[in-house]
């Protein structure tokens, strides 16, 4: 790991998602989900750099606000 070159991930540094505590927006919901399933298989498949940013935001599946899709 001495020669290991730092890369940059997706998330801006200190970027901490909130729980979003309002209604659930069921077509949001669903939007997201889906886009967290594909980001994963891409993570999975193909992109072991964007895996801290999607699971940090798999974490908000059950109840996402815009702030979290964006």
């Amino acid at each position: 790991m001495q020669d290991a070159r730092p890369a940059l991930t997706p998330l801006p540094t200190e970027y901490y998602p909130q729980k979003h505590t309002r209604n659930i927006d069921h077509e949001l919901q669903k939007r997201f989900q889906t886009l967290i399933g594909s980001l994963l298989y891409l993570m999975l498949g193909t992109r072991p750099d964007i895996a801290f940013a999607v699971t940090q935001l798999a974490q908000h599946t059950a109840n996402p606000s815009l702030d979290h899709y964006n």
